[in-house]
């Protein structure tokens, strides 16, 4: 009986794995939504990126009694990307580059696969970048 080569099954190599693997790097966007310091629920938080997006993400999320949202995909954003989140008639903006934690290769210099953030609100205000 002759012995089975493991790269013979497999003929990727470890390195091509790893190069697949940070083709498309799993994108993160969560965080709560607060007005002075307790969970605001029922808020539409929506992902706006004026320019074309390297992701594949959900654009919008409601938040939960808790206060938090979490949209999951996979690519990068760009650091011009914003969070507007919409509550009682008003808007706040928030920049998601301040809330980047995660910065991986594949996403460049100005990219980002990990957000999270708390955003604070009150009503009928407007927030800036």
């Amino acid at each position: 009986m002759r012995p089975v080569s493991f790269a013979r099954l497999f003929p990727l190599s470890c390195g091509s794995l790893l190069a697949c693997a940070s083709c498309d790097p799993a994108l993160e966007v969560s965080g709560l939504v607060l007005r002075a310091g307790a969970a605001v629920n029922a808020a539409s938080v929506t992902l706006v990126c004026p320019q074309a997006m390297r992701a594949s993400v959900p654009r919008a999320a409601t938040t939960n009694e808790s206060g938090a949202f979490a949209m999951h995909g996979v690519g990068c954003l760009s650091d011009d990307c914003l969070l507007r989140v919409s509550v009682d008639g008003g808007q706040t903006e928030v920049g998601t580059k301040g809330f980047c934690t995660g910065r991986l290769r594949a996403c460049g210099q100005s990219g980002c696969s990990t957000v999270r953030a708390t955003i604070g609100v009150g009503a009928y205000e407007r927030g800036s970048r």
